[in-house]
């Protein structure tokens, strides 16, 4: 699928990581939810790490690499194939081989430090390991694929692993009826939903492979009446685990619907002590009344072959 369109740019720093540390300070990348590192993997498994291979993989990290890469060869055995791996016992995944690190001191006092490209570090992995992990194929390898350092897996003993698979599992199921998952009963169910759907569907324009189409008629109006319906001020009380992704005023971003958009939703300030996103939604519930019945959300989808 077109998500995997991350990979090009996540495979530099794949290589940086692989060929030694970077001990400058990088711009550390927004850690991604859940959901994030279920939709734009290619795919999500519950499984155990049974193995590492003795014999390094070579391969170029990315397409057009001058030179091949020398990775170590973790196998996971696949107990739940949740997305993208049905039907498959084994796949083995692509990692760094560890690299000694001087320390970097910051000074005179300071604890020693050891940074790396853009903040995280590589994923490796261990024999013994269990938990959910997040692939994404490698471009250049068919057979392998990669955790990247910004989805990197939850542990079987983890506190948050069954609230994990349960999101992923949400996942699954908007992707298989997203009708059905926009139509649920709770709102808060509705709006993973919607970030489901927008996320897969709104990705990779610059990719070939892709046509522009409108999402079925019945979609977008489930879409719209969730963020009719919502509680737009979630995201100024945020619980543990929050997603923004799936926060209502997010949701309208990714429309073009936030106030003051070309779409035509009202602009709107705050005063002192006022909600931003109680005025956002007031101002989208106008929108709605006037413009929502000729809305189309215009989505990407793979050309047929």
């Amino acid at each position: 699928m077109f998500r995997s369109a991350l990979f090009a740019a996540l495979a530099v720093s794949a290589l940086a990581l692989a060929q030694g540390p970077v001990t400058t300070r990088g711009s550390m990348p927004a850690p991604l939810s859940t959901t994030q590192k279920a939709v734009q993997a290619d795919a999500v498994v519950i499984g155990k790490v049974t193995a590492i291979e003795a014999e390094d993989a070579e391969v170029l990290p990315f397409a057009g690499a001058a030179d091949k890469v020398k990775w170590k060869v973790g196998v996971i055995k696949v107990e739940t194939g949740l997305i993208g791996a049905k039907n498959v016992t084994h796949v083995k995944v692509l990692f760094p081989p560890p690299v000694a690190a001087p320390p970097v001191n910051p000074g005179a006092g300071g604890p020693n430090i050891v940074r790396t490209g853009g903040g995280y570090p590589p994923v490796t992995l261990k024999e013994g390991e269990e938990g959910l992990y997040f692939l994404s194929k490698h471009p250049t390898a068919a057979n392998y694929y990669v955790i990247h350092a910004v989805t990197p897996p939850v542990a079987l003993k983890a506190e948050t692993y069954k609230d994990d698979v349960a999101k992923v599992k949400a996942v699954v199921a908007a992707l298989a009826d997203p009708l059905k998952a926009l139509t649920a009963d709770k709102i808060e169910d509705r709006l993973v939903a919607a970030s489901v759907v927008l996320r897969r569907t709104r990705q990779g324009s610059a990719l070939p492979g892709l046509k522009e189409v409108t999402l079925p008629a019945e979609q977008t109006k489930a879409i719209l009446k969730t963020l009719l319906d919502a509680d737009w001020t979630v995201a100024d009380k945020p619980t543990p685990g929050f997603d923004y992704n799936a926060a209502p005023l997010a949701l309208a971003g990714r429309l073009e619907l936030q106030p003051g958009s070309p779409n035509g939703v009202p602009a709107v300030q705050a005063k002192p002590g006022e909600s931003y996103t109680a005025k956002a939604h007031e101002a989208f519930k106008a929108w709605h009344a006037k413009s929502a019945a000729a809305f189309e959300i215009k989505v990407l989808v793979p050309k047929e072959k």
